[in-house]
């Protein structure tokens, strides 16, 4: 998890959502929260569908990855 070294494949921006996906077991701990709170990461969801993607560009809007 945790994308701070990601890049988008298109436009190279390091301005990146991770989506995580599943049913989580409690509330997020502190650094996941603040992960949250800054946008790198968001909640998917419990179903992965087959146009799901893990990672979202803040800047050019490309998503990519499977979850």
């Amino acid at each position: 998890m945790m994308n701070s070294m990601k890049v988008c494949p298109e436009c190279k921006s390091k301005n990146i959502t991770e989506t995580i996906y599943g049913l989580p077991g409690g509330p997020p701990d502190e650094e996941l929260q603040k992960e949250i709170d800054v946008g790198r990461v968001e909640f998917g969801g419990c179903c992965i569908y087959p146009e799901s993607k893990r990672f979202h560009c803040n800047d050019c809007l490309f998503e990519w990855g499977r979850p």
